[in-house]
């Protein structure tokens, strides 16, 4: 198991268009998740870290509920942070993973 500790956010970056980013600890979060509950910024986290998991792997990881982990996947999936796709090994899995054109 990893463990780490969520930083709070407290930078934000001027871009061409204001005040578009907030970084933290290297970390570039999206404004979608500025607001988002904090199991939600540990999921996203997890996932930056390690890379893409299955749900189930992520539940193991994170040690959160199983009903916590669906919650922070629908808000991350609704917000496009992650995306879903077939594991290539066992088709039936489903891997989440950070969406790599997230616009900011």
């Amino acid at each position: 198991m990893i463990k780490f500790k969520l930083h709070r956010v407290s930078n934000y970056v001027d871009t061409s268009r204001g005040r578009r980013q907030v970084t933290c600890g290297g970390i570039v979060f999206a404004r979608k998740l500025y607001n988002a509950p904090p199991s939600v910024k540990y999921i996203y986290r997890l996932l930056e870290l390690i890379g893409p998991m299955s749900r189930t792997e992520i539940e193991e990881e994170s040690l959160l509920p199983p009903r916590t982990v669906g919650y922070a996947l629908r808000i991350l999936l609704d917000k496009r942070l992650i995306t879903k796709a077939k594991n290539a090994k066992d088709k039936r899995k489903i891997i989440y993973k950070i969406n790599g054109t997230t616009a900011f």
